[in-house]
Formats: C-alpha cells, structure tokens, sequence
C-alpha cells in the first residue's frame, strides 16, 4: 500500500508523541527496527503491515490514511447514528444530548470506531447520572473497555 508523506508525518508525530520505542514496536508487528523506521521517518512509501501497525498504536487506518478528514466523517456518522436512535424515542431533548456526546467522545477518542462510540453514548446516557462528572466518567471508563478490545 502507498502510503502519502502526510500520513508519514501523522504517524511520526503519534509514535514520538506517545514516546514509543522503534524496537518493541516493530517487533509486534513482524518487521525489524530499521525497516519500520524507513517507513515512518525514511523515504519508503509503501507497507504492506500498515494495518499490524494502526492495530498495534490502537487507531484506525482510516486516521493514518486520511487524518482529520477520517475523524470528522466518524464524528458526522456517530451525531447521526445517536440522532436517529430509536431508544430515545421522541425525547428531542435526550437526541440532542446523545448527539453532542457522540461529538465529544468521537473527538476525545479517534481511534475507536463509529459503532463502539454509538455504544458508549447509548450506554452512558442509558443510565440516570446527575452530574456532568458521572457521565464523563462513565464515558472515560466504557472508551477504555471499547479501547482495550481493539488491542
């Protein structure tokens, strides 16, 4: 797969924001240390363990191809998933809130997919919490369950 200098430099950026040691890395996915590092910094252009790769760093390979288009197209399907949700029945108001959930968790949390975010909001707005805190946190808590399934 041919991979564009942009999608380079996200991953670049995201290995060294997260402080990732080459080494360890490349060997999860069955590569050397020097192979993936002509990947990620070098002038190799194509990968064929690309996805070994976003399922290792736990993001989508839609976030390392297309970048912030990708999460802005998972945000808009997630809004409308939530809208369109038929648990809320014709509770307007409980719509609107379940869709700015789906905004922020598909922001908070790009990695995760469209479906695993339409399940946290269903999930954490299934529940009567009375503070903005518990629902943060339950958020926090099930974006870690749906995180830890991806890896």
């Amino acid at each position: 797969m041919e991979i564009t200098a942009a999608a380079k430099k996200r991953l670049a950026s995201l290995i060294e924001e997260r402080g990732l040691p080459l080494a360890p890395l490349a060997a999860k996915i069955g590569v050397s240390q020097s192979t993936l590092w002509n990947f990620v910094y070098g002038g190799t252009r194509s990968f064929s363990k690309i996805h070994l790769l976003a399922t290792e760093l736990k993001i989508s390979l839609d976030w390392i191809l297309q970048g912030d288009r990708a999460v802005a197209h998972g945000n808009k399907r997630a809004v409308r998933l939530a809208e369109e949700g038929n648990v809320f029945g014709g509770n307007e108001k409980a719509r609107r809130m379940a869709a700015t959930l789906a905004a922020r968790v598909a922001r908070d949390y790009p990695q995760l997919p469209v479906d695993a975010v339409v399940a946290i909001v269903l999930a954490a707005t299934a529940h009567k919490m009375k503070t903005a805190k518990a629902v943060k946190d339950e958020v926090a808590r099930l974006a870690a369950y749906e995180l830890s399934k991806i890896g």
